[in-house]
């Protein structure tokens, strides 16, 4: 192992040092993810979403709130076409709403043809955040 600030040997007392300086890093790292884990759980509690932003949202600092999600612009009005098209009965299939969506230049595809998977459709369309 090498260290551009510490020069481990060989012997024992080197050993141990390389040792401690080991554990200590470790303790560090997993008191990062605790504390990160605790904070994440935390907000999730309190009604805020904590992970990714899904598509169609964007993460933005709200004064007393910390980072929250709002609208992404033009895609969250795609979305929101795409979705409300599919309730109205506009569009009846999940293949029309993947048509709908292939052809907004704004949507990001999923291949270099410009077209989507399905799967992407299906979670559209499951997700709680386009409920309502």
């Amino acid at each position: 192992m090498e260290s551009p600030s510490i020069e481990f040997g060989e012997d024992s007392d080197s050993i141990l040092v390389e040792n401690l300086l080991a554990s200590v890093s470790q303790h560090q790292r997993q008191k990062n993810g605790e504390q990160t884990k605790n904070r994440m759980q935390g907000r999730a509690l309190n009604g805020y979403w904590v992970f990714r932003a899904p598509i169609g949202y964007k993460y933005e600092r709200v004064a007393g709130h910390g980072n929250m999600l709002v609208r992404d612009e033009p895609l969250a009005s795609i979305i929101q076409e795409a979705l409300e098209g599919f309730a109205s009965g506009h569009f009846e299939t999940q293949a029309e709403v993947k048509r709908f969506l292939e052809s907004k230049p704004a949507f990001p595809k999923d291949f270099a043809d410009g077209t989507i998977r399905f799967e992407r459709i299906i979670r559209l369309m499951t997700r709680t955040h386009f409920a309502g």
